[in-house]
């Protein structure tokens, strides 16, 4: 379980499309379990989970129908309280993720005169906005439109576009549709209802920059960890990456991110595991070895330990619904 996170370094993470994946990201059944943080804009919908989210500096306790929408650069996870998976044997916890850059559409396509209000909603968007009552039960249909659109595999996304006979553009309507109703659910809606309809979550409006650009040691052992985290790596490697002597690397690496380098480094392999169980139909001994575990029994081992189910469980909770078009 994740400490206070006002003095803990967030992973970066930088999501490359491919080719065939279009302008954006739309996905489903994403939980990470890292604190992290990426230049790409972000809408998360629980459909079902209950636990803490964090965002910022704001720590609140989540449940199905959260909604957010998460800025650049702002760091958030959601955590799922293990008694959900006792409690809710047969319930997989499953969000609903959008993904996009602010230059999707284009480098000046939101800074045009017609796109002030979604503009002006997504500098705000970096407090980080969650959204109530009323305002989810007007957003919550656009984003299950989005379903047909889901990112998922070349195939998959070739068949959609053949079948809409390339009527795929409807996903980039819908965003706009999407960002457009938040806007104006901020900032046209009842002003003195505003405290129903939303609420920002960030307070001190804190962003990061990448790994890369940190000019101390932890940026470069968590770039090291995220480049290499599928390798045989061990802490005497990275602490050697920072030049640091292994027990000073160490001490310094948990006091900044209150966890050791081991266990960070097995948390993201975890997190990687857990979307390829979903996303892909690889056998488990693959997956575990593309994680970085070279032993089947010490994946499924860490695996349990970490989400309370073996691989094939989760995999098998979570896939059971799964929809293809």
């Amino acid at each position: 379980m994740l400490k206070s996170r006002k003095d803990i370094q967030p992973l970066f993470q930088k999501i490359s499309l491919e080719s065939w994946q279009g302008a954006f990201l739309v996905l489903r059944g994403k939980f990470h379990v890292v604190w992290h943080y990426h230049p790409e804009i972000e809408i998360t919908y629980v459909e079902n989970g209950r636990g803490i989210r964090y965002v910022g500096d704001s720590e609140e306790y989540f449940d199905t129908g959260d909604l957010v929408l998460i800025g650049s650069l702002l760091p958030h996870v959601w955590v799922i309280n293990p008694e959900y998976y006792q409690l809710n044997p047969d319930v997989s916890p499953e969000s609903k993720v959008i993904l996009f850059e602010e230059s999707c559409l284009g480098n000046d396509f939101f800074k045009l005169k017609e796109m002030t209000g979604i503009n002006q909603l997504l500098q705000l968007a970096k407090r980080g906005i969650r959204f109530k009552g009323e305002a989810i039960k007007k957003l919550v249909p656009l984003i299950k439109a989005m379903d047909e659109y889901r990112t998922s595999t070349e195939s998959l996304h070739q068949k959609i576009v053949a079948q809409a006979g390339y009527g795929a553009s409807k996903k980039i309507i819908l965003l706009l549709e999407i960002l457009h109703k938040m806007a104006e659910i901020i900032f046209l809606e009842d002003k003195n209802k505003k405290g129903e309809r939303y609420e920002l979550l960030n307070k001190d409006n804190y962003e990061y920059r990448s790994n890369e650009n940190l000019s101390e040691p932890l940026g470069q052992a968590l770039t090291y960890i995220s480049d290499h985290f599928h390798e045989k790596v061990s802490v005497e490697q990275i602490a050697e990456k920072t030049g640091m002597p292994f027990r000073t690397f160490s001490r310094y690496f948990k006091k900044r991110t209150g966890k050791t380098a081991s266990a960070y480094l097995n948390e993201l392999r975890i997190e990687q595991a857990m979307v390829k169980l979903i996303e892909t139909d690889d056998p488990i001994q693959s997956i575990a070895e593309s994680c970085g575990f070279s032993q089947l029994s010490h994946f499924s081992n860490r695996f349990k330990k970490t989400t309370g189910q073996t691989p094939s469980e989760y995999r098998r909770i979570r896939t059971k619904h799964r929809r293809y078009v």
